[in-house]
């Protein structure tokens, strides 16, 4: 059988060209004993058709700590080149490299990472990997009719992804690492010079750190990597914020900003300090998932996203800057937002043994076997 798998993938190669192949590929359940590799039958054999992850786990996502290659990664098992495509990334592939890529035209599947919500100030560029605008591309408009499924990485998003496309929607929470450098309150109470760190820019309204009311504390803004991209829009923020009469004079003056920092001095960073973001919206927040691996202390405005990452009671919730700068000053309350963070049933859903198990229990997955 194997010798006749090859006679027939080459013919239809030399009949029909490079689509062909694609669509032999990707397409055609191809049964067991089709399969030219005993590695590739005991992945059906365990994991059903599996997916194809093609070169994705080789791809720069962002620069994140344990960020998606991470997540990817938990899916390399699964991986057979006749099953249906998984594209990681959606916004990656239609918007970043809109022009860089073919369309999809054979079975995929694809995650979703950007929520609905766009701040008004965003540039175009930006705006462009929404999927309000995805979908506007003649890229999408090949691809979709060949999409089996979506995943989101929080319910959040696949409510809203649910009444915008008639395939299924699955969540998957997204995984990280748990580091050993853990916050804990004596390093806390020691430190001389507290910090409270704004970390990260993407949906975070950058001018939120500036915002906080002057405290004991010397507030501090992380630039990411890429500080091009940080300094470009807190400009554009910032000129938004100025027309609508909320750029305050000296402000800018409040904040001491860090450059990106390796990752021994970031475990470091938040294992004595404590972090402050303001969203927009969100739905998997790498600041979040960062704080819950590491215990550290986390003032967050709630959003739906972040409720189901961090559960409805936990203690630093605010409402108004007023409200976060109190809660700082409340050690015992830091002390038990930590607690709360290490809990076991919190973490669970951090690890990659669960993201897999997710991916395979999913609707979107079955629907490909």
């Amino acid at each position: 059988m194997k010798v006749e798998y090859f006679k027939m993938y080459i013919r239809n190669l030399c009949k029909s060209g490079f689509h062909a192949m694609k669509a032999l590929i990707y397409n055609n359940r191809i049964s067991q004993r089709h399969y030219p590799d005993d590695k590739l039958l005991e992945t059906v054999q365990l994991w059903g058709n599996g997916i194809n992850l093609n070169e994705q786990m080789k791809y720069v996502y962002g620069i994140h700590r344990s960020g998606w290659n991470y997540a990817v990664s938990s899916l390399r098992k699964l991986h057979n080149p006749y099953a249906a495509f998984l594209d990681s990334f959606i916004e990656k592939t239609f918007s970043w490299d809109e022009k860089g890529s073919p369309p999809h035209e054979y079975d995929w599947i694809g995650v979703l990472h950007i929520p609905p919500m766009v701040p008004e100030w965003l540039p175009d560029h930006l705006q462009a990997q929404y999927f309000e605008n995805i979908r506007k591309t003649e890229k999408w408009k090949v691809s979709e009719p060949h999409c089996k499924g979506f995943f989101t990485l929080s319910q959040y998003h696949a409510n809203y992804m649910r009444r915008m496309v008639d395939v299924p929607v699955s969540v998957l929470y997204h995984p990280t690492e748990i580091p050993e450098a853990q916050w804990n309150i004596e390093r806390f109470e020691m430190n001389q010079e507290k910090k409270i760190v704004q970390v990260g820019w993407w949906l975070r309204n950058m001018f939120g750190i500036y915002e906080l009311p002057k405290s004991k504390y010397c507030k501090v803004f992380l630039k990411s990597r890429t500080e091009s991209w940080f300094d470009e829009l807190l400009k554009v923020e910032g000129e938004y914020r100025k027309k609508i009469g909320k750029l305050k004079d000296g402000m800018l003056d409040t904040v001491t900003t860090l450059s990106f920092l390796p990752n021994d001095q970031y475990d470091a960073l938040l294992t004595e300090n404590i972090v402050f973001i303001n969203l927009y919206d969100t739905s998997a927040n790498n600041a979040v998932i960062e704080c819950m691996a590491r215990g550290t202390p986390l003032l967050v405005n709630k959003l739906p996203a972040v409720i189901e990452y961090l559960g409805p009671e936990y203690p630093l919730y605010y409402e108004t800057y007023n409200e976060a700068i109190e809660k700082a000053h409340d050690f015992q309350l830091l002390y038990a937002a930590s607690q709360y963070l290490k809990q076991p049933e919190r973490r669970t859903k951090l690890t990659r043994k669960f993201f897999l198990e997710s991916f395979l229990s999913s609707e979107v997955y079955h629907s490909i076997n």
